[in-house]
C-alpha cells in the first residue's frame, strides 16, 4: 500500500468507517467481473459517506461511489483508488449530495 493510500485508510480508521483493502470488485457487481480495487469503503450513514468522500479528496485519492453494482463493469485490471459502496446500508449518493 502506498503512502497516500495509507493516509486515506488511516483517516477512515479515525472516522470509524469500515473498509477492506484490495477488495475484489467482481463480488460487488451483477456481472461478476472485474479485478480488485485498492480499497473498498463501506459507510453506514450519509454522514460517513460524506466524510469518506471528503477524506479521499483531501488525500488526493481517486474514488468512485457505487450503489448495488447493477449494470456496472470494472476492468479486470481493477481500480486504482477507493470504491465507496452504498449498497450495504441503502445509502443513495444523490440523496446525500444533492
Amino acid at each position: 500500500m502506498d503512502e497516500i493510500l495509507k493516509k486515506y485508510v488511516d483517516s477512515l480508521d479515525m472516522l470509524d468507517i469500515i473498509y477492506e483493502p484490495d477488495v475484489p470488485l467482481s463480488e460487488h457487481t451483477s456481472f461478476r467481473i472485474g479485478g480488485n480495487a485498492d480499497v473498498g469503503v463501506y459507510p453506514d450513514s450519509g454522514g460517513q459517506l460524506t466524510k469518506a468522500i471528503s477524506s479521499a479528496k483531501k488525500n488526493g485519492i481517486r474514488y468512485m461511489v457505487a450503489g448495488n453494482g447493477s449494470n456496472l463493469l470494472f476492468d479486470d485490471a481493477g481500480y486504482r483508488g477507493a470504491v465507496i459502496f452504498t449498497k450495504k446500508y441503502a445509502i443513495f449518493p444523490s440523496a446525500v449530495l444533492s
